[in-house]
């Protein structure tokens, strides 16, 4: 869904020199600790995106996450945003976080208040969740209507039922927001696979919900 993530990153497409923290599941279960970073660089069509090492570095010393760089090899979540971030946010620098589904309430609270106070004014929170996933499109539609009232009335218990690929990871975020007063989600796009592909037939969709705080 290229478009759906070009369009939604451009909505927030500056040239100022900020922080992106994006969330993604750690889709292998792979590496050591609950959340996990990176400090390398990431090669892009558009040029070099670097991560910010002196967040990552706090990140790290105040307890909150490990650095690993080997789930990265192939943790799809970071790589396949990491162009789209480069393109419309040419000077940001970036925090690879990648969760575990087994990711403690106590440990998620930590990392969220931890991020809050030392990050600073010029950051962006992206979130990288694919959401409904191997159903038919009305299934997937249904599914995802519970997932966006979850999201616009910060439904912190509803949450732990969502059909999405990183419920702690989504929490993250939301919690976040919080922690900002961005209380109102604006939906930007909402569809699957089988939409983008015209095809009713396909049994198991992945959805997407695309939006800002």
């Amino acid at each position: 869904a290229p478009k759906l993530i070009a369009g939604t990153i451009n909505t927030i497409a500056t040239t100022s020199a900020i922080t992106v923290v994006l969330i993604s599941p750690n889709h292998f279960s792979v590496g050591r600790g609950q959340i996990i970073s990176s400090l390398y660089k990431w090669d892009t069509p558009y040029g070099v995106l670097n991560s910010d090492c002196r967040v990552i570095s706090k990140l790290a010393e105040q307890g909150v996450l490990n650095i690993d760089e080997y789930p990265f090899k192939k943790e799809h979540g970071i790589s396949t945003i990491a162009p789209f971030i480069k393109k419309s946010l040419p000077n940001s620098r970036i925090v690879p976080i990648i969760v575990k589904d087994t990711l403690s309430e106590n440990d998620l609270n930590k990392f969220v208040d931890t991020l809050y106070a030392i990050s600073g004014n010029d950051i962006l929170v992206i979130g990288s969740f694919d959401f409904s996933h191997y159903l038919p499109d009305n299934a997937a539609q249904f599914h995802d209507q519970k997932s966006i009232s979850v999201i616009k009335n910060f439904d912190y218990q509803g949450i732990k039922a969502l059909d999405i690929d990183s419920i702690p990871g989504l929490e993250m975020v939301m919690r976040y927001m919080e922690h900002e007063g961005a209380l109102s989600f604006n939906l930007l796009a909402n569809t699957n696979s089988a939409q983008i592909l015209h095809d009713p037939t396909i049994e198991e969709t992945t959805s997407y919900v695309d939006g800002s705080f």
